[in-house]
């Protein structure tokens, strides 16, 4: 008797301290969750449906260290022209979604902030059919690779690549130029006589591998180059970079869409932004422009000439001859730019993701394709050990439309 009650004291003291450890779990998880509420605002619009009404039916893309790159593609409603079963995706930057996403975006840069990945609350498993990826829009010049001492607890977890080399898994590039549903009918010769300014580089950075403002430095010594932002006349404010787009459409015949590095398949916005231009690009890069759909006469490859002096004699040429530089535009009466196809190839290649198999990148698996070809050295302009960037701030940008936005119409 004596015995049975204290087997009966035993279950009772044991029942308690399980029902404060229970207690204890949902009062921690309740605060980590309300923590994590307030500072990760949840982001639940695709399209015009909400979250409950799709993902009972939609493949999830979480986007984890990237705000920017998530809201662009919610906001902008990516997989509206998708075709056939990538309508059948949504996205979102909202991690508390990350236990039921197909796909986790992981921008590849930021990697490295351990401190930034703590604070985030990095993922500390892996869902088994979840696919995880390596994204990227740097060149390997502008992105050193992980140390082994950042790059604990990742081994063997990225199952696809995302970058703008055409052998990743999914290819990110910046756009694609595609037919025009209805040709336009523009008459770029006249478009050409209404110009009034030559050359214009649109650029912030003054010091990069490429060396590109080396080579801009020697271009100038035979032909104007108006340089606008933090390289020359820093007129063109993040807020106000739709009109000064305008402006440079406007009056600018040629439009410098240097890169920043020499890396295989390299090309960013800086050529694809002038496809909807009455301007000419012209380029230099280390990508091959063709492979990447580009055809030669769709720009001017400073590559193909022995010097930079020959290319202003041959945009100044260009300029003379209204005809001859009309030639150069007539391309975009026929073709536009398409972007986002990158958004729609994920969401088709997630479809599949419980039949295929799954694949994974260790870390020398990923460096050695990522960094081979790495960056390239250019050797179309001379090395200086010391030199100053001619900072011109003599020419006149027109902007007494709008004294609202600037103090002055000539800076």
């Amino acid at each position: 008797m004596q015995m049975g009650r204290g087997y009966t004291k035993l279950l009772i003291y044991i029942l308690m301290c399980w029902v404060l450890v229970i207690i204890f779990l949902q009062l921690t998880f309740t605060s980590r969750y309300v923590h994590f509420h307030r500072t990760h605002r949840p982001i639940t619009r695709v399209g015009a449906l909400t979250w409950n009404e799709t993902s009972s039916r939609k493949k999830i893309i979480l986007i984890w260290n990237n705000k920017e790159m998530g809201e662009y593609a919610i906001n902008n409603d990516v997989f509206s022209a998708c075709p056939g079963t990538a309508q059948r995706c949504l996205i979102t930057n909202d991690h508390r979604h990350f236990p039921e996403s197909d796909v986790v975006v992981f921008n590849a840069k930021r990697l490295g902030n351990l401190r930034e990945r703590e604070e985030s609350g990095f993922p500390r498993y892996h869902q088994p059919n979840q696919r995880w990826i390596f994204y990227t829009r740097e060149s390997p010049c502008n992105m050193p690779s992980l140390p082994d001492s950042t790059w604990g607890g990742l081994e063997n977890q990225f199952n696809w690549t995302m970058s703008h080399r055409l052998d990743s898994d999914i290819p990110f590039t910046y756009g694609k130029i595609v037919e025009r549903n209805t040709p336009l009918e523009k008459d770029f010769v006249s478009v050409a006589k209404t110009k009034s300014k030559l050359v214009v580089w649109m650029v912030s950075n003054c010091d990069t591998h490429s060396r590109r403002e080396q080579f801009v430095m020697e271009l100038q010594k035979y032909i104007k180059v108006d340089i606008i932002g933090a390289c020359g006349n820093d007129i063109c404010a993040k807020e106000n970079m739709e009109y000064c787009n305008s402006l440079v459409n406007r009056e600018y015949k040629f439009y410098l869409a240097f890169e920043n590095s020499f890396s295989k398949d390299y090309v960013t916005e800086k050529f694809y932004k002038t496809v909807e231009w009455d301007v000419v690009a012209v380029t230099r890069g280390g990508a091959d422009y063709s492979h990447l759909g580009i055809k030669p006469n769709w720009h001017i490859d400073a590559l193909k000439f022995r010097s930079p002096k020959y290319l202003a004699h041959y945009l100044l040429w260009l300029d003379r001859n209204p005809k001859a530089y009309a030639k150069l535009l007539e391309w975009k009466n026929k073709y536009t730019l398409y972007q986002g196809q990158e958004w729609c190839s994920m969401c088709d290649k997630v479809q599949n993701t419980l039949t295929a198999p799954r694949k994974a990148y260790s870390k020398e698996r990923l460096t050695r394709w990522f960094y081979s070809p790495g960056c390239e050295t250019p050797h179309d302009v001379p090395i200086y050990t010391e030199w100053r960037f001619p900072y011109d701030k003599s020419f006149a940008f027109p902007l007494q439309h709008h004294h609202r936005l600037y103090n002055t119409a000539v800076l």
